[in-house]
């Protein structure tokens, strides 16, 4: 079993394209394959899913949006248009958030020596 997958990245102004074939399983058959995966399948069905979706690659989506980062008030609309393209090329997105620093609310507080270590 294999699948196409094509992006477009923008490096130094200039956008690249790319069209890969996979030839092996899809990562993502580790969650929905064979019996012992029923469990997460029927999780999945629970969320409304249709087996067609399921059959598609999961792609993971990470996003940092939160409200009371200013610099991470954007990510909600980009991860929404990631997340479009996905769809656009027969993927299923899968958002999920990750930590979100800011160091202007650690500022003269102990743990801001800790701030600038998580964010890199």
């Amino acid at each position: 079993m294999g699948f196409q997958s094509f992006c477009s990245v923008r490096r130094g102004g200039r956008f690249f394209n790319y069209n890969i074939k996979i030839e092996q399983d899809m990562k993502s058959d580790i969650v929905k394959k064979g019996i012992e995966r029923a469990p997460h399948r029927s999780l999945l069905y629970a969320l409304g899913w249709r087996r067609e979706e399921i059959d598609q690659p999961f792609i993971g989506i990470v996003n940092s949006f939160t409200e009371v980062v200013p610099g991470h008030i954007h990510l909600r609309d980009i991860a929404q248009a990631v997340k479009a393209g996905v769809h656009s090329r027969g993927g299923v997105p899968f958002e999920f958030n990750t930590i979100a620093v800011w160091d202007g609310i650690a500022i003269n507080h102990p743990g801001m020596k800790y701030s600038l270590p998580v964010g890199n």
